[in-house]
């Protein structure tokens, strides 16, 4: 069984009651105003760049996630503590055989 169809079926069985889970996807990724580069405008855009090329003006990281090295699925259960009800962080990793 692949770690996607594990995952899948915690996230079934854990996303609601007292418990719920989320994916965690740890990413790194670009954002800002994109220009897609064309035969038409490759000249138009000042730096070598060939057709398929995206130039990110006014570029900033986007970080998702927690962290790197950060289980799979992030959440959290709900317990009984001292007569009042809190919300304890819970973390997966899952791992197919």
């Amino acid at each position: 069984m692949s770690e996607h169809v594990i995952q899948q079926q915690i996230l079934a069985a854990l996303g609601s009651g007292p418990q719920r889970l989320w994916r965690n996807n740890v990413a790194t990724a670009w954002a800002g105003q994109s220009t897609r580069v064309t035969a038409g405008n490759v000249r138009s855009v000042a730096v070598s760049l060939q057709p398929g090329d995206v130039v990110i003006r006014k570029g900033r990281v986007l970080h998702a996630g927690l962290c790197v090295g950060s289980s799979d699925l992030i959440g959290y259960r709900v317990q009984e503590v001292a007569g009042q009800r809190i919300a304890q962080f819970a973390a997966v990793e899952v791992k197919a055989e």
